[in-house]
């Protein structure tokens, strides 16, 4: 009698008894808690035992006071939901290696505030309880979250101040330029002639129709003398040469209704290198606009 039981029962290893007891004790001492709020797509019940427990084994995951299944998987590795209480039916899952690795971990997809209590994993073999771990879950309602910052003013701030600064850039940009260029009007037109030809010194105005009180007075400076005079017209009367142009400069019989103010400039000489200026100006001697020819002479 005694030997066929020896035979047909398993015993279990000590080793493997001794194991299960200590993580037994730590689980039950040390307790898990989890906490997560309605509303969440999932939360994960924590649940680690050593693989050597679970290879063989069943694991069954219950809630601890009403005792009734949530999640069970076979020693074979299959999910047994037959006995799954309907609340929990398309909610659960565990690990598809869970008991070759030891991870039991029980994911409970969204949890509501009826989902709180304790948790009970439970391993066992042969009708052998070998490990059992409680989770405790804690499902706080929605309206306790805590409200977030909106995200935009963290947004819009770095988005002000590079707007801030591609402006300032931009209106510094601008500053430099008309400093260096100066108007249209204002840029000095490079010319070059030679020496005995007839060259036109550009100088024409788009704008509306210049009145008849403006003069249009050409100059030249030079490296050694500044201000010659050179070609006048005056008030829309008549025209005035400079004494050492006379009978050498034209412009238009009325540059302020065509608009244009270029002057020609005839037998070229070494002695126009230099830089021609016209200044229309009112009355009153306010300027009004200014050109600036720089003329060379190749001999």
């Amino acid at each position: 009698m005694c030997s066929r039981t020896a035979a047909n029962e398993k015993v279990m290893d000590p080793k493997l008894l001794f194991v299960s007891v200590l993580v037994f004790v730590f689980q039950h001492t040390l307790g898990v808690s989890v906490d997560v709020y309605e509303g969440d797509e999932l939360v994960v019940l924590p649940c680690q035992v050593d693989s050597s427990l679970t290879v063989h084994s069943t694991v069954v995951w219950t809630r601890k006071y009403k005792r009734y299944d949530v999640h069970r998987r076979l020693q074979t590795g299959i999910d047994d939901f037959s006995k799954q209480h309907m609340t929990y039916r398309g909610r659960t899952s565990m690990r598809e290696d869970a008991l070759q690795t030891g991870d039991l971990s029980l994911t409970l997809k969204e949890p509501s505030t009826g989902d709180t209590t304790t948790y009970v994993c439970t391993v066992t073999s042969n009708g052998q309880q070998l490990n059992q771990t409680e989770v405790f879950l804690y499902v706080k309602s929605g309206f306790d979250r805590p409200s977030r910052s909106p995200i935009w003013p963290a947004l819009i701030a770095p988005i002000v101040i590079l707007l801030v600064i591609l402006v300032v850039i931009g209106v510094s940009y601008k500053r430099i330029h008309k400093k260096l260029n100066g108007p249209a009007d204002c840029r000095p037109v490079v010319m070059m002639a030679i020496r005995g030809d007839t060259v036109v010194l550009p100088f024409v105005t788009v704008e509306e129709q210049l009145c008849d009180g403006v003069t249009v007075e050409w100059k030249l400076t030079t490296r050694w003398k500044k201000n010659i005079p050179v070609h006048t017209y005056h008030r829309g009367q008549f025209h005035i040469q400079g004494q050492d142009y006379q009978g050498r400069t034209q412009m238009d019989h009325d540059p302020l209704m065509t608009g244009n103010l270029s002057l020609t400039l005839r037998h070229v000489c070494t002695d126009d290198i230099g830089t021609f200026i016209c200044d229309v100006y009112n009355e009153s001697r306010k300027s009004l606009k200014t050109k600036m020819v720089l003329l060379t002479v190749r001999r």
